[in-house]
C-alpha cells in the first residue's frame, strides 16, 4: 500500500510505502500445492490434479471438434518385484516408469499416478483412434526394454485400457472407469497390450463381479472338485502320480474353465482359501493312492505366486500333512517361473523348508517365462516341466530346445516332465532323447480321482 507525502502547501512530493519479502510464503504455497496436486515420488501429477485437468478437457471440447483420451496403465507382475526385491526396488522402478510415460507424450499432455503401479494420461487433442494406438504402442515399446536397477535386471511391461470422449462417454469419472475396464480386459488378454473400451466390457466385468460373488461360497457349496492328469514312464506307461487340477461347476453355468475364476481369486484373495481346500483335497488323494503295498503315486499340486508368497506357508503345508496324515513324499509342489525372479530369502527359506520335510518342487511350463541357468543352481529344484508349446511345436527350432532341456535336466539330476504331449510321434521322440515321464492326452485326460483310481497298477497305453 502507498501513501501520498503532502508538502505545507498541500502538494504531493512523494510517497510512502510499505514493502514485505513474500518469498517464504510463495515457497510454502507452492510446496502446499505441490503436495496436494503432484506425486512425491514420481513427481507427476496425482489424482486430484489429473480429475480437474479431465474436467476442464471436457468443458474446452464443446468449444472445439476434437476427441479426447484417456489412457490407464498398469505395470504388469509389480507385486512380484515389490514381494521378492523389496519396495525400495520398486520405487525405483515406479520411478523410471514414469519417466517412460513422460517421453512418450506430447507437451499439452497430463501424465499422472494414480496410485501403486497405476499411471494415467489424458490426450485432450486427437482427430483419430490412430491417435491413440501410437501412443500406446510407443508405451509397449518403451516398456519392453530393460529397467536397469542397481545392480539388477528387470522386463516388466505393461497392461493399458483406453476410454475416448465424446464416443464412450462425457463424463469425467465414467471415462476413468471405463479406462479402467478396457484395463483390465488387456491383463486378462495376456498382459503386454492395449485395449479400447466397449459396453461390452462393462457385461464382462459385471459377469466378473458376480463370478467373484458365487466363488466365495463355491466352497462351502461344495462346488469345487480337482481332477488328475496322470503322469506315466514313457518307456513302460507305468502310472508315477498325477496332477491335480482344479475345477469348478457351478449350479447353473456348468463347468467353468480354470483361466477364467482362478485370475477371480487371486485379485480378490480367494485364492488363499481355495489354495487350502486344494491343498488338504490332494494330500488325501495321496493317502488313498499310497496305501500300504502300493508303488508310489506323488501327487502334484499347482501353488500361485500369490499363496507361495503369504507368509507362514512351509507351517501351514506341514499342519495339513500331519492332518490328513500325508508324507510329504508323496506331494510335490508346482510353481511359475515367475516366483523365481530373482534370489529372496525368504523365498529360499519357504523352499529349503519345503525340501526338508520331503516335498518335491517342480517349475511348471518351463521355457515361457522368466528362465534362466541362475535360477536352476540357486533354488532347489527338482523338476522341470517342458511346456506344451515346445512339445507340439513341429519346427526344429523347438526340437532343439527340447533336446537342450532334457541335456541340462540330466546333468544337474533333475526330472524332465513333457506337458502337452498328444500323439506317439511326440512320445518316441522324447524317449529318444532321454526324456523318462509324460503327461497328456495320448494317455488320459484329467480325471476325477475314482476313475483315477482304476488305472493304479495298471500301464497306461497310447489312447
Amino acid at each position: 500500500r502507498k501513501v501520498p507525502v503532502l508538502d505545507s502547501e498541500g502538494q504531493v512530493v512523494g510517497t510512502l510505502g510499505v514493502g514485505r519479502d513474500i518469498t517464504e510464503l510463495n515457497a510454502s504455497r507452492e510446496k502446499i500445492h505441490r503436495m496436494a496436486y503432484y506425486d512425491t515420488l514420481t513427481s507427476l501429477a496425482n489424482r486430484d490434479f489429473f480429475n480437474n485437468a479431465l474436467k476442464q478437457a471436457v468443458v474446452d471440447m464443446g468449444k472445439h471438434d476434437h476427441m479426447i483420451g484417456v489412457m490407464l496403465i498398469d505395470l504388469d507382475r509389480f507385486k512380484s518385484v515389490n514381494d521378492s526385491l523389496g519396495h525400495p526396488v520398486g520405487d525405483e522402478l515406479l520411478y523410471q516408469a514414469a519417466k517412460r510415460l513422460r517421453e512418450c507424450v506430447r507437451e499439452g499432455d497430463t501424465v499422472a499416478r494414480f496410485g501403486g503401479d497405476e499411471f494415467a494420461i489424458l490426450l485432450p487433442y486427437a482427430s483419430c483412434d490412430n491417435d491413440f494406438i501410437e501412443v500406446a504402442e510407443t508405451i509397449l515399446a518403451q516398456f519392453n526394454k530393460r529397467f536397469v536397477l542397481g545392480d539388477r535386471e528387470l522386463f516388466i511391461s505393461c497392461s493399458i485400457g483406453i476410454a475416448i470422449c465424446p464416443r464412450d462417454s462425457t463424463n469425467a469419472d465414467d471415462l476413468i472407469k471405463y479406462a479402467d475396464t478396457a484395463m483390465y480386459s488387456a491383463k486378462h488378454a495376456g498382459r503386454n497390450t492395449y485395449c479400447f473400451y466397449s459396453s461390452e466390457l462393462t457385461a464382462f466385468a459385471n459377469e466378473c463381479l458376480l463370478l467373484e460373488s458365487d466363488l466365495r461360497h463355491a466352497v462351502e457349496r461344495e462346488e469345487l472338485k480337482l481332477y488328475y492328469q496322470p503322469k506315466v514312464l514313457l518307456e513302460s506307461g507305468d502310472m508315477i502320480g498325477s496332477e491335480a487340477l482344479l475345477r469348478w461347476f457351478h449350479p447353473e453355468k456348468g463347468m467353468i474353465p480354470p483361466d477364467q475364476f482362478i485370475p477371480i481369486a487371486e485379485e480378490s484373495s480367494l485364492i488363499k482359501e481355495i489354495g487350502q481346500w486344494v491343498m488338504r483335497e490332494a494330500c488325501r488323494t495321496a493317502v488313498e493312492f499310497n496305501t500300504e503295498g502300493s508303488p508310489l503315486h506323488k501327487v502334484a499340486i499347482n501353488l500361485s505366486v500369490k499363496e507361495f508368497l503369504w507368509p507362514g506357508l512351509a507351517e501351514r503345508v506341514s499342519l495339513i500333512l500331519e492332518e490328513t496324515s500325508c508324507l510329504a513324499q508323496w506331494i510335490e509342489i508346482e510353481i511359475t517361473e515367475s516366483l523365481l525372479l530373482d534370489v529372496n530369502n525368504d523365498t529360499i527359506k519357504t523352499f529349503s523348508m519345503l525340501r526338508d520335510m520331503g516335498i518335491s518342487i517342480a517349475v511348471d511350463d518351463f521355457g515361457t517365462g522368466y528362465s534362466a541357468l541362475a535360477y536352476l543352481k540357486r533354488f532347489p529344484i527338482d523338476t522341470l516341466k517342458l511346456d506344451r508349446s515346445f512339445i507340439s511345436s513341429p519346427d526344429s527350432r523347438s526340437k532343439e530346445l527340447v533336446k537342450a532341456v532334457l541335456m541340462m535336466a540330466r546333468g544337474l539330476g533333475q526330472t524332465a516332465v513333457a506337458e502337452g504331449v498328444e500323439t506317439v510321434d511326440q512320445a518316441d521322440f522324447l524317449i529318444a532323447h532321454g526324456c523318462n515321464v509324460a503327461q497328456g492326452y495320448l494317455y488320459s485326460h484329467p480325471l476325477p480321482k475314482e476313475e483315477l483310481s482304476r488305472f493304479k497298477g495298471t500301464r497306461l497305453k497310447p489312447s
